[in-house]
């Protein structure tokens, strides 16, 4: 599994710009069953993914089709870790 930690680099405004795209990026990939989990970080200054890709470079090519990295607006943090205790 992989958490992702995005962190925006634009203003408030143009994060906003592009949130839609990036939601619908978001939907797609929960369709995709690729997406546990996803939502804002409390400081609101970006979100946490947490995915089931089956590898990095498969979670690699998919972070690379976000908005918010197409337009260049915010970074992605990758860790990887196994879970071995699920609720």
């Amino acid at each position: 599994m992989f958490v992702v930690s995005i962190t925006y680099t634009a203003t408030a405004d143009q994060i906003a710009a592009h949130r839609p795209e990036h939601l619908e990026w978001l939907k797609a990939a929960f369709a995709g069953g690729r997406l546990e989990s996803a939502g804002p970080k409390s400081t609101r200054d970006g979100g946490i993914l947490l995915t089931s890709h089956p590898d990095r470079l498969s979670l690699d090519a998919e972070l690379n089709q976000d908005p918010y990295r197409i337009h260049n607006i915010a970074t992605h943090e990758v860790v990887e870790f196994e879970a071995t205790m699920i609720r």
